[in-house]
């Protein structure tokens, strides 16, 4: 089966609590389970992605007009972090500073959950199945039935 995985964060890159750790180890076990499983998530200002292993994808991903770039580390699953330097990298933390949460992050997740669904496109990829991985990607159900469909 082929399956979407978007989530806001993806253990070793990124990760807060659970979350985090649901994102790394569930599309790892579909993969090794034999599915072909493609993770979404940011590039967050702490990734380096160059260092992790990911390769900058040629050509700008555009969303709702804005450019964003992919990043991809192939494998199973195979991974891509969405570059969006207003978003995600000009930010030191996932959520917020401190206690402090950002003030636009449904605007930043709404943004992630779009270029997630633009990326199998982009790549080329068929996908089944779009596990939207909590809040922050919520919108995804809606978005395939109303910009998707």
């Amino acid at each position: 089966m082929e399956i979407l995985f978007v989530s806001s964060e993806v253990a070793p890159w990124s990760k807060t609590g659970g979350l985090g750790d649901v994102g790394g180890a569930l599309p790892r076990a579909l993969a090794a389970r034999g599915h072909d499983v493609t993770v979404v998530s940011a590039r967050y200002r702490s990734i380096d992605a160059k260092a992790q292993g990911f390769e900058l994808l040629p050509g700008a991903l555009r969303v709702r007009g804005e450019p964003a770039s992919l990043w991809v580390r192939r494998g199973r699953p195979e991974v891509h972090l969405l570059e969006h330097e207003r978003f995600f990298g000009s930010r030191p933390g996932i959520y917020g500073e401190g206690e402090r949460e950002y003030g636009d992050n449904a605007e930043r997740f709404a943004f992630l959950t779009r270029a997630a669904l633009a990326v199998p496109a982009a790549t080329r990829k068929r996908v089944r199945i779009v596990h939207a991985n909590d809040w922050q990607t919520a919108l995804a159900p809606y978005l395939l039935r109303h910009e998707h469909g």
